[in-house]
């Protein structure tokens, strides 16, 4: 006799004369009974069978042996390991049909609430004691500088997109709605600063929410893949996690790729192919793209993952009859896909020519994490850039056309770059290797390897950063050494939702280790690092940890190597501080000017790099300043400005002996150029100053700083001379460039325009 089963479109077969002795009844309800036993197995998203209370508690069972391994229904394994006597010993119990009880909703409660409202006392903290709190660097500064834009309606941007789009327009998004909740709070009467400090606030504390979000995302997340007590240390982990505590006060956008990153990771993690697909079944996998698709607009490497996230309901069924529904599943996540990236492709296509997905910095950024320039692979400003995240692919452009010969659009830039960096590879296998190998340890360490910003610098101003909280360290190692326990045991290494997050990491990991490593790139893997921290210590439950010591101890003892292993001696280590040290010194020469604060500084940097020819423009600016306020004091002695005159005299050979010096890099050499410029028209001698202008704006045209100082020394030479042919084509192109900037101003200038009158007033009086 044999019974259709519903669940796994298997045949449950009763045994002949199983009626005898009793009721025919008996046996099609114990039929039935065991047939709706395996449809909840195979109804629930990573449904396992229910604990046996027995086996749990460590001692065996006698029992009925049913067919040992993988039971599939609709797509879905669940894993039964059963014995040497056929006992069915679960690793932990996964019920998601279950809801939760009273109790653990009041701690999911606790546990946003503890997570928000910290993220957001950090948020105040930082902008109560941070310097670089109103002064965003870097790509927080770029991504403003587009975000304020959008907000005032001003859309328009040359070229196909070079970084990501949907940060700054969420940004941007976020800043007119802050801006006009201001504006009717106030009355319309707020200053341009006042609100743009508001902005920030309101920013931070958005960001701080999302924070929270992606805490509970991860908390949903790991409760479906290995049960809620796994789920609740997952939580509570990412709660207390301190980059991710540090990171709402950053405008970056991480706080936003991951809560749709792990929000995807939830979404398929729940999702299942469907005998009969439904219309809701359809939706989440087409939501699905629709989140693959943002996460792609936010970081660039997610691309990648996105042919393996369109192939997974092909390869959850690839050994079942349930092909045409996995293909339309499929169809749908392509349909998501397209969806969000399509309107991006053609807006690239029609301002450039160029059809780029997202962004045409796939070559660069590619380049950029491979260079032999760049051993570790870190973020990393390479010689011929700027550093200015707007200039960044003007200069990727201007050296590619520089070695080809001919001019490029954006599409065969980033073609360019990444041929370069195949040719680069197969010529230097051996350098390669090594620079993958140090990504990869980089990427598995406890060092926070710095970008934008340096979270152990930033705790020197921020009281709240200097507490003990929990780092990669930790996480970390934890979640290594889950994963290793995963794959040691036989009855969790066929999990298929664990195996799949498994899968996750280590394909975002390998996107990480082949373009550029930074504790922003690999902060996406830390939800998954956490969940399978939440699976260790599950495994260490009293019940199982007499199964569990040895391999829960030789995963922790694997896991340890990597994290742990330093891969920066401390110089390096103390070179990534100073760096920021440096660039602090810029902003509080910005700011402030020369104090005695920024004059210890920059000795002491001076000091501890003697070599660093960045570092010894930065001393001679800041020596220079000095010089020339002694030099401009009344009151000062004699003796005191002859030796600020012998000061400014040694800068002025130290920077020729730098742009002169072969070693020295274009960067470096343009930015010894510009003081060296600046200085000499302080001098008033216009005629050096204007050489030196002139070759530095070779490497930087766009450096206002630089044409506003030329179009100065253009009018005074055209002053010291009598009128002539060569006085007026000096008036004239000091007058282009003085219109060019006035023209270019966000604000007008009183100076700027005061200067081009002057320039006008020669040009007529010649």
């Amino acid at each position: 006799m044999a019974l259709p089963d519903v669940a796994s479109g298997r045949s449950l077969r009763v045994r002949p004369g199983a009626c005898r002795g009793g009721s025919c009844l008996d046996s099609f309800l114990r039929v039935r009974r065991l047939r709706r036993e395996r449809g909840s197995r195979g109804a629930g998203v990573a449904a396992l069978p229910r604990p046996d209370p027995v086996a749990a508690s460590g001692r065996d069972r006698q029992g009925a042996a049913g067919p040992p391994g993988v039971e599939r229904s609709l797509g879905y394994p669940s894993v039964r390991d059963r014995g040497a006597r056929g006992a069915v010993n679960h690793p932990f119990e996964i019920d998601t049909k279950t809801g939760l009880s009273g109790r653990a909703k009041l701690f999911v409660a606790l546990l946003f609430l503890l997570s928000w409202f910290l993220r957001i006392g950090f948020a105040i903290d930082y902008e109560g004691h941070h310097p670089l709190a109103q002064h965003p660097v870097i790509d927080e500064a770029s991504y403003e500088r587009w975000a304020l834009r959008l907000a005032t309606g001003d859309s328009s941007s040359e070229g196909a997109f070079f970084q990501e789009p949907l940060y700054p327009y969420a940004l941007g998004g976020t800043y007119r709605l802050l801006a006009a909740r201001k504006n009717r709070a106030e009355g319309g009467e707020v200053g341009p600063e006042e609100l743009l400090t508001s902005q920030r606030t309101g920013a931070r504390h958005a960001q701080a929410f999302l924070g929270a979000v992606t805490v509970l995302l991860t908390f949903l997340f790991t409760r479906r893949v290995f049960g809620t007590p796994a789920g609740f240390i997952a939580g509570l982990g990412m709660a207390l996690y301190k980059p991710l505590l540090l990171f709402p006060a950053y405008l970056l956008k991480p706080n936003l790729f991951l809560p749709i990153f792990t929000g995807l990771l939830l979404l398929i993690a729940g999702l299942r192919v469907e005998r009969t697909p439904r219309l809701r079944n359809l939706s989440g996998w087409f939501l699905a793209g629709i989140l693959g698709g943002l996460a792609a607009l936010l970081r660039g490497n997610a691309l990648v993952l996105l042919p393996f996230l369109v192939l997974l309901p092909l390869l959850r069924v690839r050994k079942s009859r349930l092909f045409r529904s996995a293909a339309a599943a499929a169809v749908c996540i392509w349909a998501g896909l397209v969806t969000c990236l399509l309107p991006v492709a053609m807006r690239n296509l029609a301002v450039s020519g160029v059809f780029a997905i997202t962004t045409v910095g796939a070559g660069t950024n590619l380049y950029g994490g491979n260079s032999p320039e760049n051993p570790y692979g870190v973020a990393t400003e390479l010689s011929f850039i700027r550093g200015i995240p707007e200039y960044e692919f003007e200069d990727w452009g201007r050296e590619a056309e520089r070695r080809l010969g001919r001019p490029l659009d954006a599409g065969e830039v980033s073609g360019f770059w990444m041929r370069e960096t195949l040719a680069s590879m197969m010529s230097r296998p051996l350098v390669h290797l090594g620079i993958l190998g140090n990504k990869l340890r980089l990427a598995l360490g406890s060092y926070e390897v710095p970008d934008n910003r340096h979270l152990a610098w930033d705790a020197r101003f921020w009281p709240w950063a200097q507490k003990p909280f929990p780092g990669y360290a930790l996480g970390g190692w934890f979640g290594l050494a889950g994963m290793l326990l995963f794959l040691f045991r036989k009855e969790t290494r066929g999990l298929r939702p664990g195996r799949e997050a498994l899968g996750v990491y280590v394909l975002y990991l390998a996107t990480i280790v082949l373009t550029v490593m930074s504790m922003r790139a690999r902060l996406a893997l830390v939800p998954l690092l956490f969940c399978f921290a939440g699976f260790f210590f599950v495994q260490l439950a009293p019940g199982r940890l007499r199964r569990t010591w040895l391999p829960a101890a030789t995963a922790l003892a694997l896991a340890a190597v990597p994290v742990f292993w330093p891969v920066f001696d401390a110089e390096q280590r103390r070179r990534d501080f100073d760096e920021r040290e440096m660039n602090h010194v810029v902003y509080q020469l910005e700011s402030e000017g020369v104090t005695d604060g920024v004059v210890r500084l920059a000795q002491g940097l001076a000091a501890r790099h003697p070599r660093s020819s960045r570092i010894a423009i930065l001393s001679a600016e800041v020596n220079y300043l000095r010089a020339r306020e002694i030099w401009l004091d009344e009151t000062a002695s004699e003796e005191a400005r002859n030796h600020a005159q012998e000061t400014v005299r040694s800068i002025l050979q130290l920077l020729r002996r730098i742009t002169e010096d072969e070693k020295t890099p274009p960067r470096e050499r343009f930015r010894a150029r510009k003081l060296a410029g600046l200085i000499q028209l302080q001098e008033e001698a216009a005629g050096p100053a204007e050489r030196h202008l002139r070759a530095a704006l070779s490497f930087d045209p766009s450096d206002s700083i630089c044409r506003l100082s030329l179009a100065n020394a253009l009018f005074l030479r055209a002053l010291d001379r009598a009128p002539s042919t060569q006085t007026r084509a000096w008036l004239f192109e000091s007058e282009g460039i003085l219109i060019d900037l006035v023209t270019l101003r966000d604000r007008p200038s009183t100076e700027l325009e005061e200067l081009l009158r002057q320039v006008q007033a020669e040009m007529l009086r010649q």
